[in-house]
């Protein structure tokens, strides 16, 4: 599609939205990547990808953007949605590169996340250049990275708040704000620390869980970076996570790995049930087990509190390699 993207890390993702019709290239068939990305671009493609968001307010006639501007009805439609602030000398500055911050928390905005209880928890869980971020934007932010929209390339724990935004970067912001399933995991910053509450998982559509997790929950996919930050004691590539659904409602949540070295790797289920319902197990409850199977593996079940029942498998007795979450009654409180 565009001549100069082949090796890039957002290939896919830009692709899919030249397909959309909602990113284009330039007329010698580049699509510049690495070049920063205007505030007037960036509101054109804001229109492009939520367009249809009701309107909020009347629109603001900022006295740097003309009517014979060529992103004057952009701009007039992001002012209406509220995505968009001016400056308070009443200016746009529609030719100013738009900053990381600002494209992450726009996006985030039109979402309407909501923010979470402790937003600095969350932001120092997941960059190390948290104190760099303006503290307008620390609430908007941090529902951003609880909702997995934020994506940091090449080192994901680098937000780079106050740089100028790349083409490319902002393309993989918009594939992973509308669901867009093809920014590589690795670069795709995730935290549950100070999350704003619980999140009910059992009952639930494919959407609504999808919401919470983002990436794709229809049958086992490999689990993004977060997961195997917050299940396992050590990274590994092919940890499976699947959501089991009965009548479009989930009733099972399972954790795998594929590969597994003795003594080296371990699901944490304390970590799994932290990550997935957003709060640690009000209670570790022995239920049942072990109970062998063949090749050295071991099932055994406990109550983890709030109707959750978890099943754990062992090799050896020593190193978990797969679990399972389902709803119980019975390990509803009060614990015994």
């Amino acid at each position: 599609m565009f001549s100069d993207i082949e090796s890039h890390w957002a290939k896919e993702c830009i692709v899919q939205l030249g397909e959309r019709s909602l990113v284009k290239g330039y007329s010698d068939g580049k699509f510049r990547p690495e070049a920063p990305l205007t505030r007037a671009e960036f509101a054109s493609l804001m229109v492009g990808a939520f367009g249809k968001s009701p309107d909020v307010q009347k629109a603001v006639n900022f006295k740097d953007v003309p009517k014979n501007h060529w992103a004057w009805q952009f701009i007039q439609t992001v002012s209406k949605k509220r995505f968009f602030s001016g400056y308070p000398d009443g200016t746009f500055r529609p030719e100013q590169p738009i900053l990381r911050v600002e494209a992450i928390t726009v996006i985030a905005s039109a979402l309407n996340l909501p923010n979470p209880k402790s937003p600095e928890v969350t932001l120092k869980d997941a960059f190390d250049d948290a104190a760099e971020i303006p503290n307008y934007a620390k609430n908007v932010m941090a529902a951003a990275t609880q909702r997995a929209i934020v994506v940091n390339y090449p080192n994901v724990r680098k937000l780079r708040p106050n740089q100028n935004a790349t083409r490319g970067e902002v393309a993989a912001l918009f594939c992973r704000a509308l669901r867009i399933y093809t920014v590589p995991d690795k670069y795709i910053a995730v935290s549950i620390a100070g999350n704003i509450a619980p999140r009910p998982i059992f009952g639930r559509t494919p959407e609504i869980i999808e919401s919470y997790f983002g990436f794709p929950i229809s049958g086992s996919s490999y689990a993004s970076t977060a997961i195997k930050r917050f299940c396992c004691t050590d990274f590994i590539e092919n940890t499976y996570f699947s959501v089991e659904f009965e009548n479009g409602k989930a009733v099972r949540i399972s954790f795998d790995l594929g590969q597994f070295q003795q003594d080296k790797i371990s699901i944490d289920p304390k970590k799994e049930f932290e990550y997935v319902f957003g709060y640690p197990p009000p209670t570790w409850r022995y239920l049942k087990g072990p109970d062998y199977i063949d090749g050295g593996y071991f099932l055994f079940e406990y109550c983890l509190g709030d109707g959750v029942r978890l099943f754990l498998m062992q090799y050896a007795q020593k190193t978990t390699v797969s679990t399972a979450l389902s709803y119980d009654s019975t390990c509803e409180p009060p614990y015994n």
